[in-house]
């Protein structure tokens, strides 16, 4: 590309509008510069596969849409808090990205504020059925890029992993942009359970995931259903104790090859409870993480792994 540089360009390549009375003429247009801006502009639209269409004034927004989307999912003050067990939440962002699964396009959604009722189907609701009873669901937020209408959907993910898009079936129609915001446990009554989600992380009443009197000495795997099927780490506290005084010592990490370590070592008198908190253990495999347990002494020891949070 290249500035105007014809005869009647004005010094250092711009353009004039001319001044009869002093002589100086206007900038003529030239034809090689304006094929230059146009193959420019169509680079752009080849760069994204995306053919120009006579009269549409978005082809270079979407394509630049395309060639430099966001990340989907990404927020800015993403937040939800509910005080009790409820169908319905509502979820906000100063910030919010969602991408068109089909061109790759991105959308940044400001001020986003919606509610979901798990009672409801479709739009607003869950995208089909029924909410789980004792499971998880995925919060998808999804948007209109014709009518600019932004809404949020659920979907059932007690056993699969959510797709950082919604790529499931039940779809509003003309709603092809989404994003994954929110993975939430319901009750036996198919609520949301109380919770607070602060950006990614979900915080929540103590869970037990883990309460055993095996001593293994070697990483075992232990999977607690309670741990969100979508959740990529755990945080809360570990428990060792025992019938007899013992030094105790419980592990607990992300695979059997220890990542992500944690453990509570200590002598603790028979009876007594030892706790030690834990933040940010990786779960490489969903709803499983690997324990071990020693004892010193002879006598019952237990040891206990809660999480009341969890990052997705």
């Amino acid at each position: 590309m290249h500035r105007i540089d014809g005869p009647t360009a004005a010094p250092g390549g711009f353009f004039t509008e001319g001044d009869p009375t002093g002589g100086v003429a206007a900038t003529i247009v030239s034809d090689d510069w304006m094929n230059d801006v146009q193959e420019n502009i169509i680079a752009v639209l080849t760069a994204a596969q995306m053919a120009p269409t006579k009269g549409r004034a978005a082809d270079l927004l979407d394509s630049m849409r395309a060639l430099f989307p966001g990340i989907s999912g990404a927020s800015r003050n993403l937040a939800a808090n509910l005080a009790a067990a409820n169908t319905g939440v509502t979820v906000t962002a100063k910030e919010l990205i969602v991408i068109e699964n089909s061109t790759g396009r991105s959308y940044r959604l400001v001020d986003y504020s919606q509610g979901v009722n798990l009672l409801n189907v479709g739009k607003g609701g869950i995208n089909s059925g029924v909410a789980p009873a004792s499971g998880s669901v995925a919060l998808y937020a999804i948007f209109n890029p014709t009518t600019k209408d932004a809404s949020i959907l659920a979907i059932d993910v007690s056993g699969s992993v959510p797709a950082p898009t919604f790529i499931y079936n039940d779809l509003p129609a003309g709603y092809t942009a989404s994003a994954f915001i929110s993975l939430l446990k319901t009750n036996s009554s198919r609520q949301l359970i109380p919770f607070l989600q602060i950006e990614r992380e979900v915080f929540i009443a103590d869970q037990p995931a883990l309460s055993t009197t095996a001593i293994p000495s070697t990483p075992t795997a232990n999977t607690s259903a309670l741990i969100p099927f979508g959740a990529k780490s755990i945080s809360g506290s570990l428990s060792v104790q025992s019938t007899n005084a013992s030094n105790l010592q419980m592990t607990v990490a992300g695979n059997p090859q220890n990542a992500g370590k944690f453990a509570n070592t200590g002598a603790v008198l028979a009876g007594n409870t030892q706790q030690v908190p834990y933040y940010g253990l990786p779960l490489q495999t969903p709803q499983t993480f690997y324990y071990t347990m020693a004892s010193s002494a002879a006598g019952t020891s237990t040891a206990v792994l809660s999480f009341s949070s969890y990052k997705f």
